[in-house]
């Protein structure tokens, strides 16, 4: 009897440990970024919608100016266009042209209008307890690299690329990713495509 009810004292204290544990690190609106494209209305409303619903702090807001441009990369320039509502960091030419490998064109461009001013952001402001973007509607949600399909490498979500915002040196870090995923997109030296159109 005496090693049952030690064992329950000891299953009773472990619950209320976990559930202890479970609600310490409750996330508040402090630990919340939202980011939203200054010159779209609807983002300006969702954001005032979001930060009054959740109460964040004005610290934790982030405009951003997405404007389109000319990126230019080795001599090799591309206009950069946020397209479709604001969804997509496009590569205009690539989209234009059907380009199955991507360049690094809108790549550079998230990394300059997007990641560059959130990280300068979060470190001007010191929030270091940013656990959480929300990136409100008229942001961006994908870089369109190359043309418009799910088989083009380097097609990626940019709160995917956002995760790892943190990351020592990410310039460095995304520089690594495009060309790790690139080197799978450089056509094969040893392939003969005049060959092939020739044969078809």
């Amino acid at each position: 009897m005496k090693k049952l009810l030690i064992s329950l004292m000891l299953i009773h204290s472990c619950y209320y440990l976990t559930k202890a544990q479970t609600y310490a690190s409750v996330p508040g609106p402090e630990n919340v970024l939202v980011v939203y494209n200054m010159y779209s209305a609807l983002s300006d409303s969702v954001k005032d919608y979001y930060i009054n619903a959740r109460n964040i702090p004005a610290s934790n807001v982030v405009p951003l100016y997405l404007p389109d441009t000319v990126i230019t990369i080795y001599n090799n320039t591309h206009p950069v266009i946020i397209a479709e509502g604001g969804n997509i960091i496009r590569d205009e030419l690539n989209h234009e042209w059907g380009t199955w490998y991507a360049t690094q064109h809108a790549w550079k461009y998230f990394y300059q209008y997007i990641a560059a001013p959130i990280k300068q952001h979060i470190a001007a402001n010191n929030l270091n307890s940013i656990r959480y973007i929300v990136l409100c509607k008229g942001m961006p949600f994908k870089i369109q690299a190359g043309a418009d399909s799910s088989s083009v490498i380097c097609n990626l979500t940019v709160g995917g690329l956002l995760s790892m915002l943190n990351t020592d040196n990410y310039d460095i870090l995304l520089d690594s990713i495009y060309n790790k995923f690139r080197r799978n997109a450089i056509p094969d030296s040893t392939y003969c495509y005049d060959c092939q159109e020739n044969n078809a």
